[in-house]
């Protein structure tokens, strides 16, 4: 049924001015449309897919991730996220994970760094992760060689 349809996140925030602040000077990312006066801003990554960010009254809980951003350097970006003064946040594990945070705040899996979760203004918990390239290559995200 919605095999071909698109699907992007939908992330409240109070304040538009103050969120694209953080989407756009600590994540650089640049709107598709800007229509602040709708309330709304749309952001397209690359492969196509894309978020929105829109207003609303209250924030919202915080208590789960709203968007994950796959990523070539996990380990790289968290750096980048550090110097730039975002605090990277630690979520709960399966206590019988193998998996355990860095000192910064990233998970890591043996040596690998796996993923991230940092929170916007208004405490959205975004991600940014790691994707095998074989998943990447199955995704037509990459190609095979």
């Amino acid at each position: 049924m919605l095999d071909n349809a698109h699907a992007n996140p939908m992330i409240p925030v109070t304040d538009l001015p103050r969120a694209r602040q953080f989407y756009e000077g600590i994540l650089e990312l640049t709107p598709l449309d800007a229509m602040p006066h709708y309330g709304v801003l749309s952001y397209r990554l690359k492969h196509g897919t894309m978020f929105d960010i829109y207003v609303k009254d209250k924030p919202s809980s915080g208590e789960h991730t709203v968007a994950n951003f796959y990523v070539d350097n996990v380990s790289a970006l968290a750096d980048q996220m550090i110097a730039k003064g975002v605090q990277l946040t630690r979520i709960e594990l399966d206590p019988h994970s193998p998996m355990a945070f860095d000192e910064r705040g990233v998970l890591m899996d043996g040596d690998r760094a796996i993923i991230f979760f940092i929170n916007d203004p208004d405490g959205n918990r975004l991600s940014f992760s790691f994707m095998p390239a074989e998943v990447q290559e199955a995704l037509g995200w990459r190609k095979r060689g």
